[in-house]
């Protein structure tokens, strides 16, 4: 079992730098493709995403940054990036990442519960979708496992929803 908490500006801080130089590598895992789709190098997508999406930081509204704690043990096992809409009827999932040495122990679909829950009872969303690369196979397992339904899918990934 698990909880969510507020990353502080450190723990954002770390995560951000993370989850872009991650972000970089998923691009370049086809960066031929990625670049003749986008006609942007990967690493110049990415840190103009993070600032597109992020321009105010963690404090950007409709934007939470959550550590994963485990109950029992009190450790963090890993983050989530949450994106509502208070003008739609939708939530993001921007980013799951669960520690690599607790992967395979139930966490991410804790995670998907609990962003589920918030989203249906705090912000009044009745669905929720997210992106998976296509090389990251076990992620997309995660998801369809909980409910999650692949919508469109590109050269490089999938876009995925579930109606709460």
């Amino acid at each position: 079992m698990i909880i969510l908490k507020n990353m502080n500006s450190n723990e954002y801080q770390t995560y951000v730098k993370n989850s872009l130089n991650r972000y970089i590598k998923d691009l370049n895992y086809d960066a031929e493709n990625f670049i003749k789709l986008t006609g942007k190098q990967p690493e110049e997508f990415a840190i103009g995403q993070f600032k597109e999406l992020l321009p105010q930081g963690q404090l950007t509204p409709n934007h939470m940054f959550l550590k994963v704690i485990d109950i029992e043990t009190k450790e963090k096992v890993g983050y989530v990036w949450f994106i509502y809409r208070d003008d739609r009827n939708i939530s993001f999932i921007g980013d799951i990442i669960i520690d690599e040495l607790h992967r395979g122990k139930g966490y991410g679909s804790d995670v998907l519960k609990m962003i589920e829950k918030i989203a249906r009872n705090d912000h009044k969303t009745d669905s929720i979708a997210l992106n998976v690369f296509k090389h990251n196979s076990r992620a997309k397992m995660l998801y369809e496992r909980n409910g999650y339904e692949v919508i469109s899918q590109s050269p490089l990934g999938y876009d995925m929803i579930k109606k709460l």
